[in-house]
């Protein structure tokens, strides 16, 4: 079986190169800044949209609309990823119906501004192993993943979905085994930091992770 490509990610440098590209009106910076976010930036709303697949479409939608005709105004002080969250989420507020299978849509809302500055201060505390891997906090995982930013989800799953050792995360991604190490270890306390945050937000029903 082919292996799938890895995700692409860029420098800081390249990311205010695109979205000046982007606001020029570029057809295939578009394309590229589609193809770069269109899938995380879904997953980070659709918890947010109380799960529904219709109502994240259109937000994504409307997230990007915004997002194109403002990237004039981007300097890179945040990741193009955070900075398109940011947008996403004044249109979710914006578009949030209360629901009983919203309780996460509500602890995300209650917790972004938290969740923005914790995850701009990430240290390097090992988050236990086991906790993605809890069948009872599913959804709950699912919400902590959909708010980390795109490379750390993909090492996560690569880690704990995939199981593959840090050998191979280093050959695909053409980087060293220590550079991984020390990415994993930022991925997991970013993981373990949010999953407790929304955690505390639905009172403590759910099991914690660290």
């Amino acid at each position: 079986m082919a292996e799938e490509p890895e995700p692409e990610f860029l420098t800081r440098d390249e990311e205010i190169s695109l979205a000046a590209a982007v606001a020029r009106g570029e057809r295939a910076a578009l394309e590229r800044l589609h193809a770069l976010f269109a899938r995380p930036i879904y997953r980070f709303v659709y918890y947010r949209a109380g799960g529904r697949a219709d109502e994240t479409e259109e937000i994504v939608q409307e997230t990007f609309l915004a997002g194109i005709e403002s990237l004039h105004n981007f300097r890179g002080a945040s990741s193009l990823f955070t900075w398109l969250c940011a947008i996403a989420r004044r249109k979710a507020a914006g578009a949030r119906r209360r629901g009983a299978r919203e309780r996460i849509a509500s602890t995300l809302a209650a917790a972004d501004e938290e969740l923005a500055r914790m995850l701009d201060q990430i240290d390097s505390q090992e988050l236990p192993d086991e906790a993605i891997e809890r069948a009872e906090t599913e959804d709950l995982v699912g919400a902590t993943m959909a708010s980390l930013p795109p490379h750390y989800q993909s090492l996560l799953v690569a880690k704990y979905v995939d199981s593959l050792p840090v050998e191979e995360i280093a050959r695909r991604r053409r980087q060293s085994g220590k550079s991984v190490e020390s990415s994993l270890t930022r991925a997991r306390e970013a993981f373990r930091r949010t999953f407790k945050l929304l955690a505390r937000g639905l009172g403590g029903e759910a099991h914690h992770a660290g």
